[in-house]
């Protein structure tokens, strides 16, 4: 992928293609943004470009070494993401600490991109301390974050950290029309529903995201008899569970901005303003709070592993009934 391929963050990609180009890149690099907001597509870029056959400071994305590297078989280029457990381990900041003492097998740097660094864990952590610290100069990591906070102050210290923010959703909804061809209606609702994440746009294109949001809509607000849905269709799978708890959170807060006169343009779930208009009419704005309290308390017992299918059937009560 090109540089202008990845959108948006236009000042940071501006300071460290500058820092490349004069030989002021950081050993230790931190990326830290929102899921979605293009950190892996730059660290990819970075790899490429610190090894690249035809230019010292930039990426042609045409030569052998850029090619393997954006395929992900480069010898000299590694992923290291969390495993089946959800945490990425010491055995695997072993791994990186004894093959970054090696000379590059075939590149000018052998390059390590940690892939949501938040879930290391506190043993992989520590380990990884010192190769941060005092990185062999034919080396480059890059770390990841969604979730900066949850790294140790010892880590946060030891890297130059960049920041990536999303697009505003009237440019990635233009984005997605242009580049990827998409029609308007479905470009303005993954636009507003990835919250201008290009990378979570583009990966709920490649599914039926927009009937899914509509049946789960029908079935929460209108079909009293379709617990069977539910059973089937969310709590089998946490994922979709929080996925449908996502699209109740826009619901409620595209019914929120429409009662403060906000105008229609702006509210996720365009496609169905008159179901929003009605339900505008029918709810206060303190049952409003109140309801898009009730959902984050329900998200919050869904990451407590608490028992979500009672939580979620009785919020869908109160709210039918409210």
């Amino acid at each position: 992928m090109k540089l202008e391929e990845i959108k948006g963050n236009a000042r940071t990609k501006e300071i460290l293609q500058e820092a490349l180009k004069n030989g002021r890149l950081a050993g230790t690099l931190l990326f830290v943004g929102p899921g979605g907001v293009g950190k892996s597509l730059m660290a990819g870029y970075l790899a490429k470009s610190v090894n690249c056959l035809n230019s010292n400071f930039a990426a042609c994305d045409n030569c052998n070494s850029c090619l393997r590297i954006e395929a992900r078989n480069h010898p000299d280029v590694h992923w290291v993401e969390k495993d089946d457990s959800g945490s990425i381990k010491i055995d695997q900041v072993r791994q990186i600490e004894k093959e970054i003492q090696l000379k590059p097998y075939e590149g000018k740097k052998k390059v390590f991109i940690i892939i949501e660094a938040q879930d290391l864990t506190l043993e992989a952590c520590n380990a990884l301390l010192k190769t941060l610290e005092e990185p062999p100069s034919n080396s480059l990591l890059i770390l990841t974050s969604a979730h900066a906070d949850q790294l140790l102050p010892t880590v946060l210290s030891r890297c130059q950290k960049f920041f990536f923010t999303a697009l505003g959703p009237e440019a990635l909804k233009n984005v997605l029309m242009k580049d990827y061809k998409m029609e308007e209606k479905t470009s303005h609702f993954l636009a507003y529903f990835s919250q201008g994440r290009i990378g979570k746009a583009v990966a709920f294109s490649q599914t039926d995201i927009l009937r899914r949001k509509n049946d789960f809509l029908n079935h929460f607000l209108h079909n009293f008899a379709s617990q069977e849905y539910f059973d089937n269709n969310f709590f089998a799978q946490r994922q979709k569970i929080i996925e449908g708890l996502e699209i109740l959170m826009d619901w409620f807060r595209d019914v929120l901005l429409l009662k403060i006169g906000l105008e229609a343009k702006h509210v996720v779930n365009a496609d169905r303003l008159r179901d929003l208009e009605a339900l505008r009419k029918r709810y206060s704005f303190d049952e409003l709070q109140e309801i898009m309290g009730d959902i984050i308390f329900t998200i919050r017992l869904l990451q407590q592993n608490i028992n979500v299918k009672i939580g979620f059937s009785a919020l869908r009560a109160k709210i039918c009934q409210g």
